[in-house]
């Protein structure tokens, strides 16, 4: 097979799962998933380098996006309890 063949291959390859990379983060948008949405790329990194199983990788993403939910639910409610102060003009 010539290196050129196969370079081409890679590469087709290469656009073809960025494609459907990018696809799955809309969805996960639309599914208003945002924050698994942002971090999806680095979270098929994880589960291709240590060989999830599709369990383990939903597992990863579900616990991932409640994280994530659950940390900016802290962030608003330590925002509403900061002393109001009330502007005079």
């Amino acid at each position: 097979m010539p290196m050129i063949f196969v370079i081409s291959l890679i590469t087709l390859i290469h656009c073809m799962m960025n494609k459907t990379v990018h696809e799955l983060q809309d969805q996960f948008r639309q599914l208003r998933l945002s924050e698994t949405a942002e971090e999806l790329p680095q979270l098929l990194r994880e589960a291709e380098k240590a060989s999830w199983t599709y369990l383990e990788f939903l597992v990863s993403i579900t616990r991932y996006e409640l994280a994530k939910r659950e940390a900016k639910s802290l962030e608003k409610n330590e925002m509403g309890t900061l002393p109001f102060r009330e502007v005079v003009r």
